[in-house]
């Protein structure tokens, strides 16, 4: 498979990409061309379990690796490997990893994970990501004195939002918690499920990201063997991001997010398909330096996987489309009066 570069500086030095075109788009296509996380964000991946929140932490950490930064990431359920990262691109040595068991240990390491950075007097891109909220606990718990089950790490995680945050402004700074929704067993709360973590985040974080809301479904591959026979295998999930809280630019949109197993999440195919349903077009990839488009989406991508200068130009033209809708939204009206 051909290798796609991307174009130096193909957003702002500002903003750094989720790795999805439409969903940088969404976070703050309005502010910048290519949208994308503004440096200084605390950001929350929240969603159900096995829906894609680690994947697309990764993804954000490849971009930071691409832009030369660095990358520490508080595994506290102690799940990445050197095989999964892998499949994002990601060398494990350039991972600065830690297994914290409390929130202290996790916030020990921020705090030596940023000052590690200074003193080496580094202010390119950083970001520090924590997976997950759920599985960390306070040293009460562990000792047997938090007799309410989690209300002391609770607290700790806002005493740390609070402090953290003081360090992400002026910077090229980006802290994500991936954070997971679990069943409610309060009758008041009418089924809608329950964040772990306390209230900490719901207040310091700047943009929150919910993935997977709605049922998400299996994608699947069928190959034909050399004697005749047809196998199918599912090879990933498409699954959603919703925005559910913004400072950066406005809030809840909702976009796919195709997740290939042992690739990662696949901005191509979620271009194709954007432009494809937005254009209402019959082919996937019609336009695109004169490319006539396919039925198919898998002949569409092998092509794509061929020229990568026109997966490029693909994602110009999405770029080009999503701001020419965007404008369509824009208040056209004399600016509000005041008394």
């Amino acid at each position: 498979m051909t290798e796609i570069v991307r174009e130096d500086k193909v957003m702002l030095e500002d903003y750094i990409s989720t790795g999805l075109t439409e969903l940088d788009l969404n976070i703050s296509g309005s502010v910048t061309r290519y949208g994308g996380i503004k440096a200084g964000s605390m950001v929350e991946i929240v969603g159900w379990s096995g829906l894609g929140k680690t994947g697309l932490l990764m993804e954000i950490v490849a971009s930071i690796l691409y832009r030369e930064g660095r990358v520490n990431v508080n595994d506290a359920e102690n799940r990445l490997n050197a095989q999964y990262v892998g499949y994002f691109g990601i060398d494990i040595n350039d991972i600065n990893k830690t297994v914290p068991k409390t929130v202290t240990d996790m916030q020990t390491s921020v705090d030596e994970f940023f000052k590690k950075n200074e003193e080496d007097g580094f202010d390119g891109w950083q970001i520090s990501g924590t997976d997950s909220v759920a599985a960390l606990c306070s040293q009460e718990e562990l000792d047997g004195n938090d007799p309410y089950g989690g209300t002391a790490a609770a607290k700790q995680l806002n005493k740390a939002c609070r402090m953290l945050t003081k360090d992400l402004s002026g910077h090229k700074r980006i802290l994500v918690w991936i954070n997971q929704l679990r069943d409610n067993l309060d009758p008041m709360a009418r089924g809608k499920p329950r964040k772990t973590g306390g209230h900490g985040l719901d207040y310091y974080t700047d943009l929150r990201l919910i993935v997977g809301k709605g049922a998400p479904y299996k994608v699947e591959k069928k190959v034909k063997l050399e004697n005749g026979r047809e196998v199918s295998k599912y090879i990933g999930i498409n699954t959603t991001v919703e925005i559910d809280k913004s400072s950066i630019d406005v809030p809840f949109a909702k976009c796919n997010a195709p997740i290939i197993w042992r690739y990662g999440m696949d901005d191509i195919q979620n271009n194709l398909k954007y432009l494809k349903d937005n254009r209402k077009d019959t082919k996937f990839g019609v336009g695109i330096d004169g490319f006539d488009g396919y039925v198919s989406m898998s002949k569409t991508l092998g092509f794509l996987d061929e020229n990568p200068e026109r997966a490029l130009m693909l994602r110009e033209a999405t770029v080009d489309l999503w701001h020419e809708i965007d404008e369509k939204f824009k208040q056209n009206r004399r600016p509000k009066g005041r008394f």
